[in-house]
């Protein structure tokens, strides 16, 4: 996958990490597809006016896509069980730049670093209206769980991925 993306992008595409200057960056995309989507939710406040606060500081890390130095991608990843299960959540591409395989190669880096770091299972949640997130989600081996949590209002699937 990674050769098919350097084709598309060559030197000016790359996987970073999250600093505060690219706040604004990851709160417009997301913005983007919530509203797109009717999805939004007041938590959804919460994890884009405080991603560090949110993810970081409890452990977890947020990947960036980053194409000739913008932000095109995002993933959070935020424990929920220490060193045992954590989210999967905010993973979203800009709309120009999707079909090019951004988000999976984003789940694919959440995955490994999450395995690098201990965690055993992968916890997320998203709505039936996210066709094509279910596909990838399906396709990378997560799998449908029931969801008794009610963790977010717009959310009607849980799934999980043992690592």
């Amino acid at each position: 996958m990674m050769k098919q993306l350097d084709r598309l992008f060559n030197d000016n595409f790359e996987i970073i990490e999250y600093h505060d200057i690219h706040k604004a960056d990851i709160k417009a995309l997301n913005y983007s597809w919530l509203k797109k989507f009717d999805l939004w939710e007041p938590i959804d406040d919460e994890y884009l006016d405080n991603p560090k606060e949110i993810a970081i500081d409890s452990g977890g890390f947020i990947l960036l896509a980053s194409f000739n130095q913008q932000i095109i991608g995002t993933v959070f990843f935020v424990p929920m069980v220490k060193g045992k299960s954590g989210e999967v959540c905010k993973l979203c591409v800009s709309e120009q730049y999707q079909g090019k395989g951004i988000g999976e190669l984003l789940i694919r880096k959440t995955i490994e670093r999450a395995q690098l770091e201990g965690f055993e299972q992968l916890i997320l949640y998203s709505n039936h209206k996210l066709e094509k997130a279910l596909r990838l989600y399906q396709k990378i081996g997560f799998e449908c769980i029931e969801d008794e949590s009610n963790h977010y209002e717009t959310s009607d699937i849980k799934m999980k991925l043992m690592i």
